[in-house]
């Protein structure tokens, strides 16, 4: 990250930059802790004072008053149904948003480099095939295995009939 010195940030407190870069130096002053510490040196105590002389006298304890006021104003989540039931709601939505991203992502092909490139690298994966040839009492497991592995293959031939 490239940092500004105390000449640079003296022309952006004189109002002496673009516009353009006035605004990329208070973006990085949002960023970066040391600029902001040099920015906070070009201030000197003759504009603290001439600010301090523009707020009235109470101007602390009003916005203190109004922030207790908000907070007063606010309704309570615990306890209330119609909240418990927007909060239900919400994370519906939540769910249903991320279920179907990765749907998407699953039908568009992306999760495909974890399924090619990741058993290649760890040398297979011989104690889950141990585990499903020996399969379950009832034989449903390698029913399942088969269902899905058609599956998978289905959908594989789509996407490439899609990609021609």
């Amino acid at each position: 990250m490239a940092h500004y010195n105390r000449a640079e940030w003296q022309a952006y407190k004189d109002d002496l930059i673009k516009a353009k870069q006035k605004i990329v130096m208070e973006e990085h002053l949002y960023q970066c802790n040391l600029c902001l510490d040099i920015y906070l040196q070009t201030i000197e105590l003759s504009e603290v004072e001439q600010a301090e002389s523009l707020l009235r006298e109470n101007f602390s304890s009003q916005i203190l008053k109004s922030v207790k006021a908000f907070k007063k104003s606010q309704p309570r989540a615990s306890g209330s149904p119609k909240s418990s039931a927007s909060e239900k709601t919400r994370l519906l939505l939540y769910y249903a948003a991320a279920a179907s991203i990765a749907v998407f992502f699953t039908f568009n092909g992306y999760f495909d480099a974890f399924t090619d490139k990741i058993p290649a690298k760890i040398g297979g994966l011989p104690v889950l095939e141990t585990k499903l040839a020996r399969g379950a009492p009832g034989g449903w497991s390698s029913t399942l295995v088969e269902k899905t592995s058609d599956w998978i293959d289905i959908l594989i031939d789509n996407k490439e009939a899609t990609r021609e």
